[in-house]
């Protein structure tokens, strides 16, 4: 008897066309932007993102020996109220396989919800929020006990709205709902055309096959890669996702772009 097993996992950027709702376009799109309160004056477009580098710079000097990596790439994305309040944070850092502390995000966030409430210039009150993102990138120098800036980072210039990958099933109507119906139609797709192989039923097999690709500005899959335990499973687990439809493409302020994705597909026999 066979017990499957799927486990899906989400989008690796923020955070994510057919529209519906809410059509998003480059066109028709007012960018939302914001700034701390001592930039509102300032004629400098990089003012907001100094400050939070000069907040968040003693605090990553604390945590150097938790960064497993000469080069820190680091980047803060955030939503925030009509009245400038931050409402939901992201934190990323090219850690590899080391976790993100913790503590250490935890004071990060407390850094970037301080240096608000932010003032708000034309507020995106759609469906989708603004993400706005701060992007840095340093020099580790852990003798020194230093982070050097590169001065390679983006330079912040407003909001980001992201719309992820869809099947051309789904209606866009919002990020939540958006992935809602991914989900479910990822889940469904798998559940119609899941076979466990005979001969790996047969020799005991099983395990997870972790399948990443990327969906590309076309909503087509492409840079196929797997982990897996067997050959059998790797080899069914590819002819599902090989049966997966184009997709709407994921956008960023309405314009196509490239989005990474990875599918867990655990086989699990019942031994009972």
């Amino acid at each position: 008897m066979i017990l499957r097993s799927f486990i899906l996992k989400g989008f690796a950027l923020i955070g994510f066309l057919g529209f519906s709702q809410e059509d998003i376009t480059p066109s028709n799109l007012v960018i939302e932007r914001i700034q701390t309160q001592e930039c509102v004056t300032s004629e400098a477009p990089s003012c907001t993102q100094e400050r939070l580098e000069k907040a968040i710079l003693p605090i990553l000097e604390k945590h150097l020996k938790e960064l497993p990596v000469d080069t820190l790439k680091l980047r803060l994305a955030f939503t925030v109220s009509p009245d400038g309040e931050m409402e939901r944070s992201e934190i990323s850092m090219n850690l590899g396989k080391t976790t993100l502390s913790g503590k250490l995000k935890k004071r990060l966030d407390k850094v970037v919800k301080q240096s608000g409430p932010y003032e708000v210039f034309d507020y995106h009150s759609g469906a989708y929020q603004s993400w706005h993102r701060f992007d840095y990138q340093y020099k580790v120098l852990k003798l020194e006990n230093q982070l050097l800036p590169t001065g390679t980072a983006e330079l912040y210039e407003g909001g980001i709205i992201n719309q992820i990958p869809l099947f051309p099933s789904c209606q866009r109507e919002g990020d939540q709902k958006d992935r809602e119906c991914f989900q479910k139609r990822m889940q469904d797709h798998i559940k119609t055309h899941f076979r466990y192989p005979e001969a790996a039923q047969r020799q005991g097999i099983q395990g997870t096959v972790l399948i990443k690709f990327t969906i590309d500005k076309t909503g087509a899959m492409k840079n196929l890669a797997t982990e897996s335990p067997h050959p059998l499973l790797n080899a069914e687990a590819l002819r599902i996702v090989s049966l997966l439809p184009n997709f709407l493409p994921a956008t960023e302020n309405g314009k196509p772009v490239e989005i990474p994705y990875s599918i867990p597909i655990a086989f699990k026999l019942n031994t009972n």
